[in-house]
């Protein structure tokens, strides 16, 4: 149950859907209860709630602990950038992003905003994603 639970409200809370509204008007609820049973079955939760247990500690962290920018093992500073075309997908209700710092360490070659969809994009707009893909794809060819 508290596996279910933490995924319902994770959902609730990053989708675009109207605050006052019910999570099955933006997601089918096999496709959620289908999501949970994946986390579930290949045991997977702990990894995938990690980052928001980083993002919650992280003021905590200290530059000894985890290197001090140096170069020093550990460090988690800025490495060098990748030279793989990357596509870029953001939803402005919902993902905050900063296309400099992306494009610092990545080759961005299609960059694209939408105002509908939420973290859960291509479960919430699939044929937007979808096209999305298409045309990052179909510009590498």
């Amino acid at each position: 149950m508290g596996q279910l639970a933490w995924i319902v409200e994770m959902f609730h809370r990053l989708t675009d859907g109207p605050a006052d509204g019910h999570l099955d008007d933006v997601i089918d609820r096999d496709r959620l209860l289908t999501n949970v049973t994946l986390y579930w079955l290949t045991g997977t939760a702990g990894s995938a709630a990690q980052v928001y247990y980083e993002d919650i500690t992280a003021a905590t962290w200290s530059g000894e602990a985890y290197g001090d920018g140096d170069g020093e093992a550990g460090d988690w500073g800025v490495g060098e950038g990748t030279a793989v075309p990357t596509g870029v997908l953001v939803s402005r209700s919902r993902d905050v992003t900063v296309r400099r710092l992306a494009e610092r360490d990545h080759h961005v070659v299609h960059w694209a905003e939408y105002d509908t969809g939420g973290h859960f994009f291509a479960l919430e707009q699939p044929q937007v994603f979808v096209a999305d893909l298409r045309t990052f794809f179909g510009a590498l060819r």
